[in-house]
């Protein structure tokens, strides 16, 4: 810094001349000391000053508030000089006159003297700016400047103060402390406060009900309103103070306001424990129990801060075993064990407890002698009931390291457990987790003893670490447990091969390489990085393909030659780091793709039907229903009296058909039945009912000394299973045959057999009951073409020839029960005998 200094200007007033001086300040190095270096003055006027004589002359105006008259009241006399030389016309105008409030002021026009017209309130209009002209009176023309006057109109005390809140109703708290308080009065008097007029002192009038230890008063100036004693709410709960404001005027004037004072109860009385001491019971391991309540009182208004209580546990509660709330309704204590306890710890306990309120207590100082009484405190005595304890492990997770591939039967550890309870000293071990099935826990004893092969490829295995979880149970009512655990640490070794981590891929056909990666499940340095080769199992894999750039678990493998779209097989020999290697196959599809080097979807190939396959498909399945019908016709042809025939007859017998024949009917068709069931499984019911009165020759029809037969086939029921029924019907006796075929044994002997069986037990009775019947009769001739062609016309005969008559030998017990009822109980009138074969 130079140290110049410039810019400073002095103006001065010399002579009557005004001038200004410019001038500059330099310091030396040292900074000590400065020397005037330039100065400059200019000279703004060099006109000289005239002066001038006052032209107008007013004496002071005069008007005060309130003024009753008489009007018009002499305020002032004006005066201008040029009335020497001119007869002059005084004139006044502004607020007061011509404007509002207008008619107030007026000015005799020829000796200038102002006059007021009425009386002024000065709390609306406090001041006046009107303005005085002279002019020519024989011109009308100003002759001179315009004087404006500004015109103050006296106060006088005609407004009391006024509070801004006549009525106020406030809450103070009962701990008030003696002093001012935070009610506050404030009034107002719109007299000129230049004056005492709007001066206001404050004070108490009164105060209802009177106290003496507590008394309110205010500040005369500030009017805040202030305390002297102790408040007591169940003494007064209610003030009412009266307070004045009153001005200094000459009279003074004055007004009150009421302020009503709500006084809200504070805490100066303590909560009371009603009961000296309490008692608990609680079982061991018990939490979140209720134990007991604590009651107190408190005279303090309910539901407030003041009444509302505040439990705490003073001593006994070091673990934090126990809590205690209040109850919001009833304002007690309720104790709560919230962490179990231990009965051989401590089989008892002792708690002392205290009760507050939530609001911090107070104490009037006055009052001689006056204190904060001390807090309300209770013991609580709490018994532990012993129960049984479960077992404890010391410690609780066993941790193990050990190589993976152990063999079985090594010992791992050994657990160790404790029972805090002498009477059940008998504690024994099960395993309850442990996936693998890979340890064998001793019940006795707690060894850990393995029976399988450790593997850290386990899926159960997480971060190389098996976890196997054990339990201790001890032999009390009722029994416990405890649960111990061990954690193994797998260390890994090289017993997995590398493999091709994604054993599918696609090649698109316009690309020459394919990333392959490969993984191991092993850990470092027993996997990657690895090293590959091409195998050569088919001969023809490495004339197409060969191997490129190999990173840490990837190699790139490329196609030599230009393939055709297809699957490829790509076998590979991976070796890991510590040279274990694994044969293992890429199966590569070599596609055509999209944009987003996806291989293309291909499409189906759409099948269908023309007119003339679906027109040969229908006259096929109509011809093999045609030959189906010949197989049918040669089956059941006249001339082996088939199955089909006999079908035909029996459905015949579901409505009158007219045989024009009157010769007897065959006894047996030569037809084969349709059932294939054996005697075993048949029910032969035999109904035979002997007349008291024969009925001779009705509805008989015989051939060869036999009933006629009536055959009936329901057709298949089940699973290929089928119902027929036989029907034979002589002049006093009916027998029914039904038969449900299994199939278990070939019926065409034995149930022709049967079918033979039946014949003769009907020949038997006729023979014995009607053997008079069994006469040739004469028919009308029916032409021995009709008789040789009507299949009931026909002999008996069977369908085999090759019938093996040595089974008439032995027919079992079945065949002695008919032959007794042929023999003896057929001929016993009137009764009804029925036999089920099976």
């Amino acid at each position: 810094m130079d140290g110049k200094l410039q810019g400073l200007r002095f103006l001065m007033l010399l002579c009557g001349v005004t001038l200004s001086i410019e001038f500059e300040v330099e310091k030396d190095t040292n900074g000590l000391q400065g020397f005037l270096k330039n100065v400059k003055v200019n000279a703004d006027s060099l006109r000289p000053l005239r002066r001038t004589k006052r032209r107008w002359v007013l004496t002071t105006i005069e008007v005060e508030e309130e003024d009753p008259g008489p009007f018009p009241k002499y305020a002032s006399t004006l005066f201008n000089d040029r009335s020497f030389n001119l007869t002059l016309k005084y004139l006044i105008r502004g607020p007061g006159v011509d404007e509002y409030p207008s008619g107030i002021f007026s000015v005799n026009d020829t000796d200038g003297r102002v006059f007021t017209l009425k009386t002024i309130d000065r709390e609306k209009t406090p001041s006046f700016r009107v303005q005085f002209d002279a002019a020519d009176r024989r011109t009308g023309k100003i002759v001179d400047d315009s004087l404006v006057f500004i015109v103050h109109v006296q106060d006088k005390n005609d407004n009391a103060p006024k509070f801004k809140k006549p009525l106020q109703n406030i809450n103070l708290k009962e701990s008030t402390p003696e002093g001012k308080i935070e009610v506050m009065v404030e009034a107002e008097d719109i007299d000129d406060h230049s004056t005492p007029n709007a001066k206001i002192v404050y004070s108490v009038v009164s105060q209802t009900p009177r106290s003496t230890t507590a008394v309110f008063g205010i500040d005369p100036t500030s009017g805040i309103m202030t305390l002297k004693g102790c408040l007591d709410y169940q003494q007064v709960k209610t003030y009412q103070v009266i307070v004045r404001a009153e001005d200094q005027g000459t009279p003074s004037l004055s007004s009150t306001a009421t302020v009503n004072i709500n006084l809200v109860d504070s805490n100066n009385n303590p909560p009371e424990i009603v009961k000296k001491q309490y008692v608990g019971n609680v079982k061991e391991r018990e939490s979140n129990i209720t134990l007991l309540r604590i009651v107190v009182e408190d005279k303090d208004t309910p539901n407030t801060p003041a009444w509302k209580a505040k439990y705490s546990i003073l001593q006994g509660n070091e673990n934090n075993n126990y809590k205690i709330e209040t109850d919001p309704v009833s304002n007690e204590g309720i104790l709560t064990v919230i962490k179990p306890v231990d009965y051989e710890v401590s089989p008892q306990k002792a708690l002392i407890i205290s009760a507050q309120n939530e609001e911090p207590l107070f104490a009037c100082p006055l009052k001689s002698g006056k204190s904060l009484p001390p807090t309300s405190t209770v013991s609580v005595m709490i018994n532990v009931e012993d129960v049984n304890d479960p077992p404890v492990f010391t410690p609780e997770m066993i941790k193990l390291i050990q190589t993976e591939g152990l063999p079985p039967g090594q010992k791992l550890c050994k657990f160790r457990v404790t029972d805090s309870d002498a009477d059940h000293s008998t504690i024994r071990f099960e395993k309850v987790y442990d996936p693998e099935n890979w340890v064998k826990v001793d019940t006795k004893t707690g060894e850990v003893v393995s029976i399988g092969e450790l593997d850290r490829e386990s899926p159960y295995v997480n971060n190389s670490i098996y976890t196997i979880i054990v339990h201790a149970i001890d032999d009390g009512k009722p029994s416990m447990t405890g649960t111990g655990s061990v954690l193994i640490y797998l260390r890994d070794i090289n017993d997995n091969k590398p493999f091709i981590l994604n054993k599918h891929a696609h090649l698109c056909e316009k690309k020459t390489s394919v990333v392959i990666n490969a993984a191991d499940k092993d850990l470092q340095p027993y996997s990657g990085p690895f090293t590959y080769e091409l195998l050569d199992k088919g001969g023809n894999t490495k004339s197409p393909w060969s191997l490129g750039k190999i990173s840490e678990n990837s190699i790139e493998l490329l196609k030599t030659k230009q393939l055709p779209q297809g699957n490829y097989t790509v076998p590979l020999k991976i070796v890991d780091q510590q040279g274990i290697s694994g044969d293992d196959a890429l199966h590569l599809r070599i596609c055509k793709c999209n944009e987003e080097e996806e291989c293309e979807r291909m499409l189906p190939i759409s099948a269908g039907l023309s007119g003339a396959a679906i027109g040969a498909i229908f006259g096929a399945f109509l011809l093999m229903l045609l030959l189906l019908c010949l197989l049918l016709f040669c089956k059941f042809g006249e001339e082996k009296q088939s199955k089909f025939s006999e079908l035909l007859e029996g459905a015949g017998q579901q409505h009158l058909i007219k045989y024009n024949e009157e010769g007897g009917s065959s006894v047996y068709s030569t037809g084969q039945l349709s059932v294939h069931s054996p005697i075993k499984e048949n029910a032969l019911n035999v109904n035979n009912t002997l007349a008291s009165q024969p009925n001779w020759g009705n509805n008989k029809k015989y051939t060869n000394g036999g009933p006629q037969k009536s055959f009936m086939d329901s057709g298949l029921q089940g699973r290929g299973k089928s119902t027929y029924s036989h029907c034979y019907r002589s002049q006093s006796s009916r027998i029914s045959v039904s038969h449900q075929p299994s199939g278990k044994y070939p019926w065409s002997t034995r149930s022709e057999l049967q079918e033979m069986i039946n014949m003769k037990v009907h020949n038997i009775e006729d023979d014995m009951v009607n053997f008079w019947e069994d006469q040739p009769k004469i028919y009308a001739n029916e032409g021995k073409e009709n008789i040789s062609r009507h299949p009931s016309m026909g002999d008996i005969s069977m369908k085999s020839d090759n019938i093996q008559l040595d089974i008439f030998n032995d027919l079992g017990p079945k065949f002695n029960t008919l032959a007794g009822i042929c023999q003896s109980n057929i001929r016993n009138g009137n009764q009804k005998v029925t036999y089920e074969w099976e």
